[in-house]
């Protein structure tokens, strides 16, 4: 199970950061993601949109991880659900 959460979370890293969500290096089974002030939309949007569909991450409104977005580590096919959904909700902006 441990290799597994590894692999996946390396891959979802790789995958966040090529949509612009940078995070830390993390020995977990979580990611904290940051969104980036350039991106249209804030950590607190792009939550309630995850939520919307039914995507469940963690955000947190205290000023110092506003702009970030704690990402479990899932499934190969809750992960790959989780991009394929983060990608639409980035390019409409």
């Amino acid at each position: 199970t441990l290799a597994k959460v590894r692999q996946q979370r390396q891959a979802l890293q790789e995958e966040l950061t090529f949509l612009g969500l940078d995070s830390p290096v993390s020995h977990t089974n979580f990611l904290l993601v940051t969104v980036p002030r350039t991106c249209a939309k804030n950590a607190e949007r792009l939550y309630r949109e995850l939520k919307a569909e039914k995507i469940l991450v963690r955000y947190f409104p205290e000023q110092r991880l506003s702009n970030k977005l704690r990402i479990s580590i899932g499934t190969p096919a809750e992960n790959t659900h989780l991009l394929a959904t983060l990608t639409n909700l980035l390019e409409s902006g």
